[in-house]
This record gives structure tokens, sequence and C-alpha cells, in this order.
């Protein structure tokens, strides 16, 4: 059941940073950039289901389990999750801000928008954490790189990534402002208010963006020295999770940068304006992924040219046995890690 709304200011990002413009007057710009925001979130999620739900399939059913094919294929289930849930915003935008979908959509809806968001993040982290254990530590993990850890490292990360996104169960809610109801965060009144609304912004900042950009900065930069030190050039796997990395925190760092100004005294106009762009701007990311893994991914042309049409996603991730070295071919089991896999993941 709705609840009045707070007496507290609101605006897409008042702790509610997945909101695009709302506001009741209606102005030519804000209709032009509401009909871009749907128009992004309509594109964003037929092609975010249509390549992830292909990684996944390939991931899935065409490849040998590796430790490489479950990273890629949870990363591919977080975004998929992210594009499945766009309709929504979509509605949403289109209809001035109101949601239609009742109290119960618009917590879980929400709750699993940040979920996707952290697990994306920390999956990324998990890739880099691995490649640069590989490069650092190689005998190490070739001991404990197998599957199953994978699993459980996988599973560890979406358990992480729901406890961050928990407290959206508990603060959204439908809210009425004015004629219409909307979906936002209901902090309550007050300093106490206030605080909660700070501090979750505060937390979803450190734990979805900052800390696994040092984490992930700091295993890159041993990936790169080791590389140098050894006079390699990057592999393509190299160049992958690279670009995958940096699309991510590309397409995020708006949306976190507006959430700390939306509580600024500036241009509040221009800050919502820019909040709804930037919100928009995330739902790239859930797209990207798969067209990485195509034009970055070995045999890309000759995969599209023939008859298997997931050729090229399996070479973007696959953990190739083909060697460099001595040439000698070892016998290994489903999914362990031969010293030429760890070759091949080396940059």
């Amino acid at each position: 059941m709705a609840t009045p709304f707070p007496t507290t200011a609101w605006g897409p990002l008042s702790g509610n940073a997945t909101s695009p413009v709302a506001n009741n007057s209606s102005t030519p710009t804000s209709n032009i950039l509401n009909q871009l925001s749907v128009a992004i979130f309509v594109v964003s999620s037929l092609l975010g289901m249509v390549g992830n739900g292909l990684v996944i399939w390939v991931t899935s059913f065409r490849m040998r389990r590796t430790v490489n094919s479950i990273w890629f294929l949870s990363l591919a289930l977080a975004d998929l999750l992210y594009s499945l849930l766009l309709p929504f915003f979509a509605a949403k935008t289109a209809a001035a801000n109101h949601w239609a979908f009742g109290n119960f959509l618009c917590k879980a809806v929400n709750a699993l928008l940040f979920l996707s968001m952290f697990a994306s993040v920390f999956q990324l982290t998990l890739i880099s954490t691995d490649r640069c254990l590989l490069v650092a530590r190689p005998i190490l993990a070739q001991r404990f790189r197998k599957p199953r850890w994978a699993w459980g490292a996988a599973g560890v990360a979406w358990l992480l990534a729901g406890a961050f996104s928990a407290p959206y169960l508990v603060f959204r809610q439908v809210l009425y402002r004015g004629e219409r109801c909307v979906c936002s965060n209901n902090f309550g009144e007050g300093v106490t208010g206030v605080a909660r609304k700070q501090a979750l912004i505060v937390v979803r900042f450190v734990a979805g963006f900052l800390a696994p950009l040092v984490v992930i900065t700091a295993c890159h930069a041993v990936v790169m020295l080791r590389a140098g030190h050894r006079g390699r050039r990057p592999n393509r796997t190299a160049k992958v999770v690279a670009a995958v990395v940096l699309s991510f925190f590309l397409c995020w760092l708006p949306y976190h940068v507006f959430n700390f100004l939306h509580g600024s005294a500036g241009n509040r106009a221009a800050i919502k304006m820019g909040s709804s762009l930037a919100f928009s701007l995330t739902c790239l990311s859930c797209f990207l992924n798969p067209l990485l893994y195509a034009f970055l991914g070995r045999r890309f042309q000759e995969g599209l040219r023939g008859s298997s049409r997931a050729r090229w996603l399996e070479a973007a991730m696959a953990e190739d046995s083909q060697g460099s070295g001595s040439g000698r071919r070892r016998k290994r089991s489903r999914g362990s890690t031969t010293s030429s896999e760890l070759r091949i993941m080396q940059p």
C-alpha cells in the first residue's frame, strides 16, 4: 500500500539513483531526455538479453567447463539480470515516473538491480585477482585453480552482492507524489533519515566502485609489470578482461559522481538531468561485454563466417591448451589448469 511522500526533498538521486527526471513540470529538455532514456533502456535491454543469453548458452553447453568459462558465465548472469529489469524503468520513465507495478515489485526490482551491479563488480574483481595470481604465483594458482573453487568464489560474490543490496528491500517503497505513485527510498524524517541516506550512498560507492577499482588496478599493475619485465605483449585474454573492466567503470563512474552531487547546493535542475543520463549510461554495461568478447576474441572474423555462431565467443573465453615453449602436450582432466593454460592466461 502506498504511503504519503515524506517531506524531505526528493530527486532522482535522493537515495533513488535509479529514477530518471521526475519533475512535475514538463519542459522540452526534460521531454527529450525522457524519450532518450526510454530508448536507451529498451535498446540496452534487448541487446543485453540477446548477447548475454548467447554467452550463457555458450559457456553452459558449448564450452568445456573451465575456470574462465565459470567467470564469464557468472558475469553474463549478472548482466542478463540487469537487462531483464530495464523494461520496468522504461515504463516508469515513459509514464513520467509513475510506478504502476505495486510495492512488492518496487522493492524487488530495485534490490535486484543493485544485486546485479554488485555481482558484476565483484566478479570483475575475482577475474582480475585470478589473473594476478596466475602471473605472480603460478604454482599456487595451478594448485587451487579448479572449477569447484571458481564455483565457490562466484557463489560468495553473489552472496556478498545480496547482502549489499538487501537495504533496498527495507527502504524502497511506493510513495505518493501528488497524484502519482513513485517508487523511491523512504529513509524517514530528520537527521536520522539524512544519515541513513548518506550511509547507503557511501557504502554503495566504496563497496561497489572504489574498493573494487583499487583492487583491480593493483592486480592489473602487477600483471603489466610482470609482462613488461618478461618482454611480453598482452594476449587476447588480457585485452578482453581489461576492456570489460574499463567499460564497467566508465559506465558507472558518472552514476556515483551524481550520487554525491545530488546533496550539494548546485544547480539542481542540471543535476537532475545529469543524474538521468548517468543512470542511462549504466545500462550500456549490460550489453557491452558480449560485444567486447566478439571484437577482441581470437578468430572473430572466421568465427562469424563459420558454421558455428558461437565460435567467436568460445575463442574469446576459452583456455587453450595449445602452447608455446617445448610443445609438449599433457593429458589433463576436465577443467584442470596446466602450465600451458597458465602461459595462455598470462599477458
